[in-house]
C-alpha cells in the first residue's frame, strides 16, 4: 500500500503540469498569498526531509511551506532516534524545531521502554550497536537501574559491573557489598571455578615467560651476529678465536639480567594472585590461606662447543700463503717469456684468486663454529624455560 508521503508526491507530479512554476499557498486568509522557492518545491514533491528543512531557512514563504508539509505529509515516528538528532542540526525554525524536539522526545520514550526489558546481556550489545543513544542509557542506568538494583541478582550485579561505564562501579559495588551472605554462598560453591581460573591464569603465566624468553634469545642473536660480523680477522689459535668470540656471547646473552625479568614478571603475578585470594578466603569466611610463590632459578648458559672448525681458519691461511708463492712463481716465468705487462696481469689474477679462497674458507670455519654454539644456544633457552615452567606447576 502507497504511504501517504508517496502518495501525496503522486498526486502533486500529476498536477504539476497543470499548475504554474510557483505555488500559490493560502495563509491566514484566502486573500492572502505567497511564493514558494522552487528548492523547497522540489524538496516537499521528493518527501527529502533533510532539504526541506534547509529549505525552510530560505524565507518565511518558504518555512510556511514545510510547515504545512510536516503537519499533512510528515510522520515523524517513523524515523530514528539518530536521524532526528542529524535533522535537529539543520533546523532554525522554531515551529519545526518544536515539531523535531516533540518527536525526539517520544523517540527517548520509546528507548527506554524497549531497553528496560532487556537482560544484562542484551543490554550490553544495545549499548554497542547504538553509541549514539548514549546519553539516553545513562539516564537510563541513573534514573531507573540504580534505584532498582536491589531487583537483581548479584551473578547480574557483577556481569553489569564488568561492563557498564566506570562511573557506576562504585553503586554497584557498594550493592554487592551489602550482599555478604549471598557473596559468601556463591563463594563457598564456586572454590572449584576458582581454582579452575587460577590455573588459565598459571597458563597465561607461563606463555609469558616462555614469550619473553625467546624474545631475548632473539634480540640476542641478532646482535650476536651483528657484532661478530664487524670483526675482520680473528685469532690463529683456535681456542682465543673461541673466546672471542664467547666473550659476545656473554655480552648478547646477559644471563642475569634475563633472570631478573622473568622473576619481576612472576612476582607481580603472584602479588595479584594474592590479592585475590587474600580477598576470596576473607569474603568466604577462611583466614589463612597459602600465597602464591616462585623463585626463577638462575639462568646459566654453557655455549662452548668444539673449536674444530675454528682449526681450519689457520689451515686456510697456509694454504694462502702457499699460493701466494706459486702465484708469484707462476708470474715471473710469464714475465720472462711473454714480456712484462703479460705478468702484471697474470699476477693481478692470482692474487684476487687467492685472496677470495682466504675470505671464503675463513668464512666458512667461524660460519660453522657460529652455527655449532646457536645450537647450543637453542637447547640452553629450551632447558631453562622448560625448568621454569615445572617449577611454576609445583609451586603454583
Amino acid at each position: 500500500m502507497m504511504n501517504t508521503c508517496n502518495f501525496l508526491s503522486h498526486i502533486r507530479k500529476l498536477l504539476k503540469p497543470l499548475i504554474s512554476a510557483t505555488i500559490i499557498t493560502f495563509i491566514a486568509s484566502p486573500n492572502v498569498v505567497a511564493e514558494v522557492s522552487e528548492a523547497t518545491q522540489k524538496a516537499i514533491y521528493a518527501c527529502d526531509i533533510p532539504s526541506m528543512l534547509r529549505s525552510a531557512n530560505i524565507s518565511e514563504d518558504d518555512e510556511r511551506a514545510v510547515v504545512d508539509a510536516f503537519c499533512c505529509d510528515i510522520d515523524l515516528n517513523k524515523y530514528s532516534y539518530e536521524q532526528l538528532i542529524e535533522w535537529n542540526s539543520l533546523v532554525k525554525s522554531q515551529p519545526l524545531s518544536d515539531m523535531l524536539s516533540k518527536a525526539n522526545y517520544l523517540k527517548k520514550l520509546d528507548i527506554l521502554n524497549e531497553i528496560r526489558n532487556l537482560t544484562a546481556e542484551e543490554f550490553i550489545a544495545y549499548t554497542l550497536m547504538y553509541p549514539q543513544r548514549k546519553y539516553i542509557l545513562s539516564q537510563y542506568i541513573q534514573d531507573i537501574f540504580i534505584p532498582n538494583m536491589s531487583q537483581l541478582s548479584l551473578l547480574e550485579l557483577i556481569y553489569y559491573d564488568d561492563y557498564l561505564p566506570r562511573q557506576f562501579h562504585q553503586q554497584i559495588a557498594a550493592e554487592i557489598e551489602r550482599r555478604d551472605n549471598e557473596v559468601r554462598a556463591l563463594l563457598v560453591g564456586k572454590e572449584k571455578d576458582y581454582a579452575k581460573y587460577e590455573k588459565t591464569l598459571n597458563e597465561r603465566l607461563k606463555y609469558l615467560i616462555e614469550y619473553n624468553l625467546w624474545t631475548f634469545y632473539v634480540d640476542g642473536h641478532k646482535e650476536l651476529n651483528n657484532a661478530y660480523s664487524q670483526i675482520g680477522i680473528v685469532p690463529d689459535d683456535p681456542y682465543i678465536a673461541a673466546e672471542q668470540y664467547q666473550r659476545l656471547v656473554s655480552i648478547c646473552f646477559p644471563k642475569q639480567e634475563i633472570r631478573d625479568i622473568l622473576q619481576a614478571e612472576v612476582d607481580k603475578y603472584c602479588a595479584e594472585i594474592n590479592k585475590a585470594r587474600a580477598a576470596y578466603h576473607k569474603i568466604s569466611g577462611k583466614e589463612k590461606f597459602r600465597k602464591a610463590a616462585y623463585k626463577v632459578p638462575n639462568f646459566n648458559i654453557d655455549s662452548y662447543v668444539s673449536v674444530d672448525p675454528l682449526r681450519a681458519v689457520s689451515a686456510v691461511r697456509e694454504r694462502y700463503l702457499k699460493n701466494r708463492e706459486d702465484v708469484s712463481t707462476g708470474t715471473s716465468v710469464l714475465g720472462f717469456l711473454f714480456g712484462g705487462w703479460v705478468g702484471l696481469v697474470a699476477q693481478g689474477i692470482g692474487d684476487w684468486m687467492a685472496i677470495e679462497g682466504l675470505v671464503d674458507g675463513e668464512y666458512e670455519a667461524r660460519k660453522q663454529y657460529m652455527e655449532n654454539v646457536q645450537e647450543s644456544l637453542v637447547a640452553n633457552f629450551a632447558n631453562y624455560a622448560e625448568t621454569i615452567i615445572k617449577g611454576i606447576d609445583k609451586a603454583l
